[in-house]
């Protein structure tokens, strides 16, 4: 299946600060959206994640919780990392961003694997999300 490029022009002022599922931004409607495709209770939550992470994902809008020091991670996550076929500690990283940079990929995104979750990173999830095929 072949998908759509998107131009990345506008990058950071594509948003007006609205939660929306289309607005490259991953906040409370993207996760409420991942977890649903998951079959996972559907909070918008991504909780207790280790703030040293938070510059990977320079596209994290609402709902997510970052902390100096994690306990169990987040469900979510790792439930997100067991679909990725990676390490399910719960706490996403460089290595969860990859490992969703590379599943996009294999989806047919054009998509660097840079470990960033950036705006085209965030496009490209939203877009399966709203398409309901990140899974298959």
């Amino acid at each position: 299946v072949l998908r759509p490029k998107w131009s990345d022009a506008g990058e950071e002022e594509d948003s007006d600060g609205a939660d929306r599922l289309t607005d490259k931004w991953w906040g409370m409607a993207t996760t409420y959206a991942l977890q649903a495709s998951m079959g996972l209770p559907a909070s918008g939550w991504i909780e207790d994640q280790d703030e040293d992470n938070e510059d990977f994902f320079p596209r994290a809008g609402t709902g997510w919780d970052w902390v100096t020091s994690t306990h169990d991670g987040s469900d979510t996550i790792a439930e997100l990392q067991r679909r990725l076929d990676i390490d399910a500690d719960g706490v996403a990283g460089p290595d969860t961003v990859e490992a969703l940079q590379q599943h996009l990929r294999n989806r047919g995104h054009e998509l660097d694997v840079d470990g960033y979750c950036g705006y085209r990173t965030v496009e490209c999830l939203q877009y399966e999300l709203v398409n309901g095929t990140l899974w298959g």
